[in-house]
């Protein structure tokens, strides 16, 4: 347990090097942003790895498809002003193709239209750039854990006999 001087309430035993407490485990959540800025797509990638999440990058949303058929994912992050396929139309199909994925839209775009128009193609949550990578972190371990209550038991494996 860890106890600050002068103080005698508990915080949690697991807590960062700063001493602040964190609140349950991100080591199980994994993400991959869709981000065509390389200096962008590395903050997001390392900056959620140092904070424990698993993250990946993709730069488009043909490189999106081929990473989510191969690789098991919590959650999207998608920008908005992507080359070929924006982030609005891959939002829209991921809702209707995976309705258990989750989907954050992170992007420039930050007028009321556009955070309106993003969450109803399906987005969970709307962040507009600069976003710290600790506020973003804090959104993803907090839809990860609806996420999972949420998400229906995996079926039970059926055995045949011969």
């Amino acid at each position: 347990m860890v106890f600050k001087e002068g103080q005698e309430h508990m915080t949690s035993p697991r807590a960062q090097e700063d001493g602040k407490a964190v609140v349950g485990s991100r080591k199980d959540i994994r993400v991959v942003t869709c981000e065509d800025q390389a200096v962008m797509r590395a903050y997001l990638v390392n900056g959620l790895a140092r904070l424990e999440i698993k993250a990946f990058g993709v730069c488009d949303g043909i490189e999106l498809d081929a990473f989510l058929a191969a690789n098991q994912v919590d959650i999207v992050i998608l920008d908005i002003g992507l080359p070929g396929e924006d982030g609005y139309s891959i939002a829209t199909r991921l809702r209707q193709e995976r309705p258990y994925l989750g989907i954050i839209m992170l992007t420039a775009r930050d007028q009321t239209d556009d955070r309106v128009l993003g969450l109803d193609c399906g987005a969970d949550l709307y962040f507009a750039k600069p976003v710290d990578i600790r506020e973003l972190a804090s959104a993803l371990g907090s839809l990860h854990r609806r996420l999972r209550l949420n998400r229906p038991a995996a079926a039970p494996a059926c055995w045949r006999l011969d």
